[in-house]
This record gives C-alpha cells, structure tokens and sequence, in this order.
C-alpha cells in the first residue's frame, strides 16, 4: 500500500522546521541562561552542575530512543507520539526559562533543572524517532528518500537561523527577556509539530514484532556499514555539540561581545552551511555518500581547532574579522553533513527491510539517536568540567578556548572510524534477522 504522500509530505517536511527551531532555540540559549559569563552576572548554578544535568538528561533520552522506536512502530500509530512529544518537549523547554520564586533558594534551581531536563528530552524523543521512522513511508524509494532529507536539511539550517540567529536579534528588541522570547519561537515551533503530527495520522503503518533490544542487537551485529556510521557520528557529535553549546561564549567571553552578538557569526555559518548544502546535493552523487562524508570530517579536523584563535588579530584580519572567516569556513563542512547523514540511515534501513518486507527504520533512527544523545549527554559534561576547571571568563579563558582543538581531535577520531564504512552499494547489506 503506498502513502498519500502528495497530500501529506510538507506539512510533514515543516515537522522537522519546527522540531529543529525549538532545539536551536533551548541548545543557544539554555546555557547562557543558567550559566551566563561571569562578568555578566551570577549563575543560577554551577557550570558542572549544569553539565551533569544535561548528562543525566540525555543518557535517559538516548534509553528512550530505541524505545520510542520500538513502541511507534508496534503501536501502528506514530502520530499519538508525535503530538505528544511535541507538547512535551517544547512545553517543559519553555518552562525551564520560567523559575518560580520558591525554588529559587535552598538548592532548588538544581531539583529544577534535574526534574525538567529528562522530562524535556523525553519529549523530544517522542517526537524526533518517530518523525525519522516515516521516511520510507513518505518516500518509497531511495532516490525519493535521498531528495525527502535532503530537503530537510534545507528546512534544518533555515530552522537553525531562526531558532539561533533570528531569536538573537528578538532577544536584543524584547529586551534581553529570555523567558518572553522562549514563548515567541519554542511556542511557535510547537504549534507546527503539533500540526505535522495531525497531518500523518492517515499514514499506513505496520506494526512491530519482537524486543526492541533484541532488534537493535540484530541490526547492529548484521550491518557493519551502519556500526561505522554510527561510531563515527557518536564520536563527532561528542566534540561538535560542545562547539554548538559554546558558540555564544566564543562571541562574549573571546570576542568581548554582547551576547545578541552571537546572532550575526551564526549568520554567516548559516549562509554558507547553506551554500553547503546545495553543493552537497550536486556533488554527493559524482562523489559518493562515503568519499564526501569523510572529506568533511578531514575539513573539521583542520577548521575546528581554529576556534581557540577567536579573539586575535590573523594574517592581518582584525578579530571580528578572523571570526567571521572561521565561522564562514566551518559550513562547508557542516552542509555536507546536514545533507549526507540522515540519506545514509535511510538507506541502511531501506536495504535491511528488502528481504521480509518488515520495515524497522524507526529503530535503526531510534538506535542512531540513543548513541548520539548519549554523546551530547557526555559533551554537555565536558563542556561543564572544561569550563570549571580552566575557566570561561575574559581573564580565564582556557575552559573556551580548549573546546575547538578538543571537537577537532574527535573529528579526527571520527573520520577514522568511518573509514571502516564499506564503498559501493554492496555494503548496504540488509541485518541478518
């Protein structure tokens, strides 16, 4: 049975706008909220505190991926998690911005943020895994589905500028109000998932059989393509989300800027992750998946370390100036992995269904969220330790200025961990069952 794609597919395409607008939107400005720099004020905790929140909020999430996998799948009925994912995450991501007085003494910011955090990343578990799941069903075919994500890779990085570049600038008219621009965007993102998880509720499903973790066993121990694909993106993103969490203190602890500053660097990313993008979908099928991925994982490695220059004056380049140059070059690579990443997951659970018929791309999409959060988990601790061991102030900058060459060292790592990933359509070779 075939779906109604043509009736459904962009309210669908806009679910994945809205879920990304609210996760740039909490990933930008949940930190600077609970640990802003010091010279602009007291924290509400501790940058290890807050570290270890996140950790223990995205171990649960990463259990809950598979899980969330598994259980949409069985259920026949991925729209109710949909729905629910969306109120949840964005529902609880707004209310972290907003404490009420009687937890804000006597250690209560921490229960806070303890209790909210996995609660939050749950949500978005619901929403994402799921969301991810139906992109065979949306696209039957593997060009169809290259095309479907590659699309929402466009729809991510606008997504992107608005939760993190256009939010700056509505921060800066709203009076630096975080809470109050929380409401704007992460409210507005909600409405939209809401509304995509409506529109696919008519969307033919097949129920799952069997144990999730017997499930994901099989997929990993059969598919030695996907075992690469996922070590390397674990590895990656263990460095590339504590450059996503520091980006605004690389503007306002190293550059000395406000932080509504942030939003004119993560422009410029934006437009050449873009241009990224659009070149990745021209040179992706002369070059391959594989032989383009790894040669944006060489670019990080050389880009990344880079970061801990912002702040002086290159090759002649003022400091805004060199900054500007840094944060343009890092998307190229960065479009070639929006655009590569998701196809190749696709892809893999595409060849894995061919011999039963039995679709599982929501559990090779749940197993690739459990490694990732579990990474952001880790990076969010790091990033804390980082900071309260070497300092993030304008005099003790070292806890920022490590992060580049550390998430250039992991993209190393990563790159070598994908070389393992066979070339040539021989390596999609369906898990044994």
């Amino acid at each position: 049975m075939s779906a109604p794609v043509r009736l459904s597919i962009w309210p669908y395409l806009l679910g994945v706008f809205g879920y990304t607008v609210a996760d740039a939107f909490l990933q930008t400005w949940l930190t600077i909220f609970f640990v802003p720099p010091v010279e602009r004020g007291a924290g509400l905790v501790d940058p290890q505190s807050f570290g270890n929140a996140f950790l223990a909020a995205r171990v649960l999430e990463a259990v809950a991926n598979p899980l969330v996998g598994f259980w949409a799948a069985r259920s026949g009925r991925p729209w109710l998690f949909l729905a629910l994912g969306a109120i949840v995450f964005g529902g609880v991501g707004m209310g972290l911005f907003w404490l009420p007085e009687f937890i804000q003494t006597g250690g209560g910011i921490g229960v806070w943020l303890f209790g909210l955090l996995p609660l939050m990343t749950v949500g978005q578990a619901c929403f994402i895994v799921p969301y991810l799941g139906l992109i065979p069903t949306m696209a039957e075919s593997p060009g169809k589905q290259v095309s479907l994500t590659n699309t929402q890779a466009l729809l991510i990085l606008v997504a992107v500028l608005v939760g993190q570049v256009l939010s700056g600038i509505a921060l800066k008219y709203l009076g630096g109000r975080l809470p109050v621009t929380a409401l704007f965007f992460v409210g507005g993102a909600v409405a939209v998932m809401v509304l995509c998880a409506l529109s696919v509720r008519q969307l033919p499903t097949v129920a799952a059989g069997g144990l999730a973790l017997k499930e994901m066993g099989t997929i990993l121990l059969g598919n030695r393509g996907f075992r690469a694909l996922v070590a390397m993106l674990f590895v990656f993103w263990l460095g590339f989300s504590m450059v996503r969490t520091g980006a605004t203190y690389f503007v306002t602890v190293l550059l000395g800027q406000p932080k509504e500053a942030a939003a004119t660097y993560l422009g410029i990313l934006f437009a050449t992750t873009l241009l990224s993008v659009l070149a990745a979908r021209v040179l992706t099928p002369k070059l391959g998946k594989r032989q383009i991925m790894l040669v944006a994982l060489v670019l990080f490695a050389c880009l990344l370390p880079l970061l801990a220059t912002i702040g002086q004056s290159v090759g002649g380049l003022s400091p805004t100036g060199w900054a500007s140059l840094i944060f343009a070059a890092l998307g190229l690579p960065l479009g070639i992995l929006s655009a590569v990443q998701n196809p190749l997951v696709a892809e893999q659970a595409e060849q894995d269904s061919l011999p039963s018929g039995q679709g599982r791309a929501a559990l090779f999409f749940g197993l690739q969220g459990f490694l990732i959060k579990v990474s952001y988990g880790l990076a969010a601790a790091q990033f804390g330790w980082l900071q309260a061991t070497f300092g993030y102030t304008p005099a003790h900058p070292l806890g920022i200025q490590l992060v580049g060459p550390v998430a250039g060292m992991l993209a190393l790592a990563a790159a070598g961990a994908f070389a393992f990933y066979p070339s040539g359509l021989d390596t999609l070779q369906p898990a044994k069952k």
